[in-house]
């Protein structure tokens, strides 16, 4: 049986494990680079939208607005929603198929290995 000392010492363990992991779960993500969803993320968080906000004006969920954002398997908008996220964001599609395009540009790899964007920060320093 456990001794009421180490339980509490247990219990006070958890409470600074709990206390870290909310402070992590507020630390902002950058969004991904080459993807639609890191694409679709920025364009949200420039129009000032929170994730239940932009869900809400889509008609989706928060969880699948996230997995766009993610761009997880489970998350296949169709075409009609992403009409939504543009308007939601007020952006054209087709302006963020552009930057996304574009995105995927600057992160492929060159012949020599490295993304166009290492490459510059690489001259720069």
């Amino acid at each position: 049986m456990a001794k009421a000392g180490d339980v509490r010492k247990r219990l006070a363990e958890m409470q600074v494990e709990m206390i870290t992991l909310k402070k992590l779960s507020r630390v902002k993500r950058s969004p991904r680079t080459g993807t639609l969803g890191g694409v679709i993320q920025s364009s949200r968080e420039t129009a000032g939208l929170g994730l239940r906000e932009a869900a809400d004006r889509v008609g989706i969920g928060a969880s699948t607005m996230h997995n766009v954002e993610e761009d997880a398997i489970k998350a296949n908008p169709t075409l009609a929603t992403l009409l939504k996220m543009a308007k939601a964001v007020k952006r054209p599609l087709s302006s963020i198929f552009k930057d996304w395009e574009e995105a995927v540009q600057k992160s492929k790899p060159s012949k020599h290995g490295r993304s166009r964007t290492t490459r510059r920060a690489a001259k720069s320093e």
